[in-house]
């Protein structure tokens, strides 16, 4: 079926939503960026250039900078911050208000608690 997408979104150029993907009010999907059917995101969901979110599941308030990857079956709880280029593999549960700093790479099957701050690979 089709994807469905809150009110006030704003997409760059190329950008790709798949099918049954659902996403809230307030989007900001930057230039090139994919979200794959059947994810799940909040509202006031912000997403930097040339990223690709999964099928995963996003609560509100998330930003994704440019160029960051987030597996299928990983859920990320609001208020989390992916710095650039920042890599989560699948089925991850990643905390509330967690900080990833630039190119930091999460493995998959990985829990990082709130309020965590990462500045390397885990």
């Amino acid at each position: 079926s089709r994807a469905t997408i809150g009110n006030e979104a704003t997409m760059g150029r190329n950008t790709s939503v798949g099918s049954d993907a659902s996403i809230g009010q307030r989007l900001l999907l930057g230039y090139a960026s994919t979200v794959a059917g059947g994810a799940v995101i909040g509202d006031d969901f912000t997403v930097g250039n040339l990223a690709s979110i999964g099928r995963a599941t996003i609560e509100d308030g998330v930003v994704v900078a440019r160029s960051a990857v987030i597996g299928d079956g990983t859920s990320i709880l609001n208020g989390t911050i992916l710095g650039p280029e920042t890599t989560i593999g699948t089925n991850c549960l990643i905390g509330s208000n967690v900080r990833l700093r630039k190119k930091s790479e999460i493995e998959s099957n990985v829990t990082v608690g709130s309020s965590s701050r990462i500045g390397r690979d885990v």
